[in-house]
């Protein structure tokens, strides 16, 4: 390719979505939004079996407080390396599915909002 060739816009491109692709995406999301959901899709799981540790042997926290504890694992115990939000979005879909619940207590972030606290349930424990 060279200085006069041009990409297509992302308009002209047909739609990215592969069979094998991650399902948190949608057919006409931006072909970065696809390759940013297949590179997470590996580390999903992982990070859905650490919350809960997280929350087994400390006891329910809020979101943020998970997140800063996961970022605190990756450099004390190598834990994988991902972004500072993903354990919150593990959580969402955990609760979703029911794993997790919310105990009604709430705590203050670093911007000074409140968020819930959650904890495992008893059929994930």
């Amino acid at each position: 390719m060279n200085s006069t060739d041009t990409l297509p816009s992302r308009s002209s491109l047909p739609p990215m979505l592969f069979d094998e692709d991650s399902l948190r995406v949608h057919r006409n999301d931006p072909v970065t939004s696809h390759l940013a959901a297949d590179k997470s899709q590996s580390t999903v799981h992982s990070v859905r079996d650490r919350v809960l540790q997280l929350l087994a042997e400390r006891g329910p926290m809020a979101a943020f407080e998970v997140c800063d504890a996961y970022a605190r694992m990756v450099k004390r115990a190598g834990w994988t390396r991902v972004h500072h939000e993903s354990p919150r979005k593990r959580i969402s879909d955990m609760k979703r599915e029911g794993l997790l619940v919310e105990t009604g207590d709430t705590r203050i972030n670093a911007e000074g909002s409140p968020e819930v606290v959650v904890t495992i349930t008893e059929a994930c424990s």
